[in-house]
């Protein structure tokens, strides 16, 4: 049962690059609002429902590191999203994918000690970015630029798992995904309206298309790796995860006709590899978010 939820879930999430380029030439931040407004729109009253009064102490004893998670979670979408509109999916997910051994950076930085493999990891991740992006330089600087938005998404994402890592261990799934979801489609919500964006106006299909997002790899995705925790470690999962650059290379090939190059194909190699190395010999870590894609 857990083998196929997970499969599930790396179909699903597969899907997210694919949706978005489907969509069309909408602003990043709509597609962001949009998928968070829909998202939440479903978590939100189930919350409610389910949780009560918990919700809302839950918002207060700890709004600060989710007001945190909520801030990294937007920008991380909306960075990430616009590097799709630059260089190809393939580039993009791999290098936004390469989060998990960022927070091993992060952490070295902060003082924690890393293992040998984690430092691998980095080295082997950055080279593999290296070749990706003096690959997509040699196409155009176009997609250089968009494979830099995936790198500063996969930086966001980071952001957004050591925000909540220290509360994530003592929260339920839906405890910490309600709040999270919800205070993040505000914070996008309010940088379009800052920024003026036309908020609707759109057509049925990629209306369509933004209710796919939020529910295919944000909602059935994400919770079919959250249930999977259960029975699972944390690091495995991340490992299992790196199977959606593989899917979204795969999709994007058949439904929109992209061609994986060669450098392209060196350089997802080596990050994969280095996120690999970084995380295998882990152990089941506290907080199950700590080593995950950043959703």
């Amino acid at each position: 049962m857990t083998a196929l939820v997970l499969i599930v879930g790396i179909i699903a999430i597969s899907f997210a690059a694919i949706f978005i380029k489907l969509i069309g030439d909408v602003h990043p931040v709509i597609i962001t609002i949009w998928r968070l407004l829909i998202a939440s729109g479903i978590v939100l009253p189930l919350g409610v429902l389910m949780l009560r009064r918990r919700l809302f102490e839950v918002i207060v004893i700890h709004s600060r590191a989710l007001l945190m998670a909520s801030i990294f979670l937007s920008l991380h979408f909306i960075v990430w999203i616009a590097s799709l509109f630059y260089t190809s999916v393939a580039s993009s997910v791999v290098i936004v994918c390469t989060n998990p051994v960022w927070v091993g950076l992060a952490s070295l930085l902060m003082g924690e000690k890393q293992g040998r493999s984690n430092v691998l990891g980095i080295v082997l991740t950055v080279a593999g970015g290296i070749v990706i992006g003096w690959g997509d330089f040699a196409v155009s600087p176009r997609a250089l630029f968009g494979d830099l938005l995936a790198l500063l998404g996969a930086f966001m994402a980071t952001g957004y798992l050591l925000a909540g890592r220290r509360i994530r261990s003592r929260l339920t799934i839906l405890e910490y995904i309600v709040p999270v979801y919800s205070m993040a489609a505000l914070i996008t919500l309010l940088i379009g309206l800052i920024l003026g964006l036309q908020l609707v106006g759109y057509s049925m299909e990629q209306y369509l298309l933004f209710a796919a997002l939020a529910v295919v790899p944000q909602l059935i995705g994400h919770t079919a790796f959250n249930w999977a925790l259960g029975s699972i470690s944390a690091t495995l999962v991340a490992i299992v995860i790196l199977g959606e650059p593989v899917g979204s290379t795969l999709l994007a090939s058949l439904i929109l006709g992209e061609q994986l190059t060669v450098a392209k194909g060196v350089g997802a190699l080596i990050i994969m590899t280095g996120i690999t190395a970084a995380l295998w010999p882990a152990r089941k870590v506290e907080g199950a978010g700590d080593s995950l894609t950043a959703w």
